[in-house]
């Protein structure tokens, strides 16, 4: 499963570009984390503004979560 979650990381920090919802600036990535006791999130990623230095952790669902979300379409 690590190696699964750090594909995905990669492959998120190489495809995506976000930017602050404060100022517009591009956000700076400062590093994913996995989460400890949390079934619905995996992943919870950090990022930062340079310009008027806002922060945003994006949590990303565990693939029960998602299971449970496309269950309920």
């Amino acid at each position: 499963m690590e190696i699964i979650q750090k594909e995905r990381r990669q492959h998120c920090v190489e495809e995506m570009e976000m930017n602050c919802w404060h100022c517009g600036t591009e956000l700076i990535w400062g590093g994913d984390h996995d989460t400890e006791d949390n079934e619905n999130y995996d992943i919870v990623s950090n990022l930062s503004c340079p310009k008027c230095y806002a922060a945003v952790d994006v949590w990303h669902p565990s693939e029960k979560l998602i299971k449970e979300y496309k269950d309920h379409e």
